[in-house]
């Protein structure tokens, strides 16, 4: 997970992908073969995030995610949904 996230911020380290996360608003992990998302709880300030074609099965540790808005899941396997924001904007689940 760390590798493709590194990926898709255009950072080197692990030091930048932190401070990276600290301030991310959106987050496009399309086709990214992840099964596993907790390393996303780290993205406080995520309004927009897109899993499509993954096989995602866990969507808790988005719960925590105050500012998301919008979360494409199409094309996952998800067995488990726990979001409690009003305002999220759901695709595909």
């Amino acid at each position: 997970t760390l590798h493709v996230l590194k990926r898709a911020l255009q950072v080197q380290s692990c030091a930048e992908l932190v401070e990276r996360a600290k301030t991310a608003t959106n987050l496009s992990l399309e086709a990214s073969y992840l099964r596993e998302i907790s390393a996303l709880e780290f993205f406080p300030r995520l309004q927009r995030l897109i899993l499509r074609d993954n096989a995602v099965q866990d969507l808790s540790p988005l719960r925590d995610l105050p500012e998301l808005r919008l979360l494409d899941v199409s094309y996952n396997n998800i067995r488990l949904i726990e979001l409690p924001q009003p305002d999220l904007w759901v695709v595909g689940a």
